[in-house]
């Protein structure tokens, strides 16, 4: 599309500024996945990294910042780690966006300490990521201990669910969840009828304590392909009840299963539905002016993580009156404050947490097709 040109042009010559000015040239790189089946995910987050470039370009050109966005595919955890390694080793390269998933943002985190390149993901969840408390990693979306809490508070508050099964697939992740939701239901009207951890292959023993005990849901934390299972091993035994869960749930190869099965799942996500934003309608409309596409929450969660990127990188620069270092970006970023952003104001902690992050309660309805958002809740890492 012709408009989709003119902003890719705009961008590729990075902000070009006005004859006779010394610009200060910094590069941002973008770590998202770009081949594959998530290509469309990161596809849709690049282009809102372009828009928010756009949008900030009246600021950098004021400031003599003459920024330019480089895109590094996220094929696996492997080689995001190459690509931070790139991104190390060039000097104008003063902070990265991404990388998506946790696993790769683990790995990434570890290289580009050392160069103090500051990041910021959009998506990544894991608690390590912050919990090791680097000055120049942080995350804008929620951490996984807060999903426990939030549903088993969904769940006290529905009448229909309050009789629940605990199942966890024994790994790391599926027993913290696991713990994080025994915790949350602490105080309240929810009664735990028990739990188990590592199910038997043919998931007999869940099939039997879901027979004896007649829970109103069953709790399940893992990771998808155990849940896949799980589903199918509900199905086959004729079983019909509620399943709920942490973000494992928004697994596309996990919806398509309960999808196909018929089945209700209940689940904490951090990204749910972008009409839930008060500001969703003025950036959808500004975002299909320039590209002709229709934007997804990935587009709108990495539009603010580049508006604080770039807010850092001015931040930075007025402060040091010249093109700043990575570690005056790293601490800038930790210095800001946006009370405009898409997805509400955006500060982080002395971790690197976004001080609030809106956590969503999802529901796939029994012989639907697609998940609704019943709640958005708030969060604060607590840590």
């Amino acid at each position: 599309m012709k408009k989709t040109r003119l902003l890719n042009a705009v961008l590729l010559t990075a902000f070009l500024l006005t004859p006779g000015v010394s610009a200060a040239r910094v590069k941002i790189a973008l770590i998202t996945p770009q081949s594959g089946p998530l290509a469309p995910q990161g596809d849709s987050a690049k282009l809102g990294a372009q828009l928010a470039l756009a949008d900030l370009k009246g600021e950098l050109d004021k400031a003599d910042l003459q920024v330019s966005l480089e895109v590094f595919d996220e094929q696996n955890a492997t080689v995001a780690a190459s690509a931070a390694k790139d991104i190390a080793a060039d000097p104008l390269m003063l902070g990265v966006l991404g990388p998506t998933f946790s696993g790769a943002a683990m790995l990434v985190s570890e290289v580009l300490r050392p160069a103090r390149v500051p990041m910021i993901t959009a998506s990544a969840t894991a608690n390590e990521i912050t919990d090791r408390a680097y000055s120049n990693v942080n995350r804008l979306v929620a951490r996984s201990d807060a999903q426990g809490a939030v549903i088993a508070q969904y769940l006290s508050d529905d009448t229909a669910r309050r009789r629940v099964l605990v199942v966890s697939d024994n790994t790391t992740f599926g027993n913290s969840l696991a713990d994080e939701f025994r915790d949350g239901a602490r105080g309240k009207s929810l009664t735990i009828l028990g739990r188990i951890n590592g199910p038997k292959a043919d998931f007999s023993d869940i099939l039997d304590a879901v027979k004896s005990n007649r829970p109103d849901a069953v709790f399940f934390s893992g990771n998808p392909d155990v849940a896949i299972n799980f589903l199918k091993a509900l199905k086959a035994a004729d079983i019909s009840l509620p399943v709920v869960g942490g973000s494992t749930f928004e697994d596309p190869g996990v919806l398509r299963t309960a999808i196909g099965l018929g089945q209700e799942l209940t689940y904490t996500t951090t990204f749910g539905t972008i009409n839930r934003f008060s500001a969703a309608t003025e950036f959808t409309t500004r975002y299909r002016a320039a590209f002709d596409k229709t934007p997804n929450i990935f587009s709108v969660f990495m539009y603010d993580a580049t508006r604080t990127m770039l807010a850092a990188l001015l931040d930075a620069r007025a402060r040091a009156n010249r093109t700043p270092t990575r570690t005056q970006v790293a601490a800038a970023v930790r210095r800001v404050r946006l009370t405009d952003a898409v997805t509400g104001s955006i500060s982080f902690n002395a971790r690197g947490d976004r001080a609030v992050a809106p956590l969503f309660v999802m529901r796939l309805a029994k012989g639907s097709t697609f998940p609704d958002t019943l709640e958005v809740h708030l969060v604060r890492p607590s840590r």
